[in-house]
């Protein structure tokens, strides 16, 4: 059979297009990497995972390895959770996967818990209305770089209409910005009460497990029966305790108990 002349052209420019090789427009490398942490403090035991905030340029790679300098003293999985494992201080490097030369670097401090004791804590507490960031409970903030990670974890959410500057203004967790921590802890409770009057008192007890208990006791007013029952709700509310550090170290969990008064 012949083959026509312009058969055969178009079969040969088939062959040519389906023999140039097909390349993935890959993303730029990244020129630095801004990590969401400078440093972290840990108690042994605990954990804390790592990401990275941005990029630069914004298109490339996000994709980083982690290493930890003192395995010893604290180690990092390849998605970046930190585990604390002894007391010390080292550093955690995040290295882009697109260019090694790439590093961005995070300081962990590591401390022994204090031993733990029954006893009666300093504590006062204020409870805000709506806690859709309480996503673990309790969250416990030791430095400003904790309020100010979970701020941008608000706004990135789609509170504060995705601003991190407009969380700093609008949220009442940035008014703990300022305290001291070197001294104080924050502490952040889901609570289904509201709760008006002001803490009664705060006692560790020791479980039958061995854990440490904070008993956070509030006074309330029995509603009056004469009254019409409100109706059942499930708002939520945050309560922000600061307490002690070091009291605050060597707890394990917290109970709110609440006691009648006249």
């Amino acid at each position: 059979m012949k083959i026509s002349k312009k058969y055969f052209l178009f079969l040969a420019c088939l062959l040519y297009i389906f023999s140039i090789p097909v390349t993935a427009k890959e993303k730029p490398q990244p020129k630095k990497i801004i990590l969401n942490r400078r440093e972290i403090l840990l108690y042994v035991g605990e954990t804390k995972k790592l990401s990275v905030e941005k990029v630069i340029p914004r298109q490339a790679s996000v994709k980083v390895g982690w290493k930890s300098k003192r395995k010893s003293i604290a180690s990092v999985s390849p998605q970046g959770l930190v585990t604390a494992k002894k007391a010390g201080t080292t550093r955690i490097a995040a290295s882009s996967r697109k260019n090694v030369k790439i590093n961005a670097f995070i300081k962990v401090i590591v401390k022994k818990r204090p031993k733990k004791s029954e006893k009666e804590c300093v504590i006062s507490g204020q409870t805000y209305l709506n806690s859709p960031y309480m996503k673990e409970n309790p969250i416990v903030i030791r430095s400003q770089e904790d309020i100010d990670e979970l701020l941008k974890k608000m706004a990135k959410d789609g509170f504060y209409k995705r601003s991190y500057r407009k969380a700093l203004k609008s949220s009442p967790l940035a008014a703990y910005r300022n305290m001291n921590f070197d001294k104080e802890t924050l502490v952040l409770l889901e609570t289904y009460r509201q709760e008006k009057e002001p803490i009664t008192s705060c006692r560790t007890k020791l479980d039958a497990d061995g854990k440490l208990q904070a008993i956070v006791t509030f006074p309330y007013k029995e509603r009056d029966s004469s009254l019409p029952p409100l109706p059942p709700t499930l708002t939520s509310y945050t309560l922000a305790l600061k307490l002690n550090k070091k009291d605050a170290a060597m707890i394990d969990y917290y109970t709110l108990d609440y006691q009648e008064i006249p």
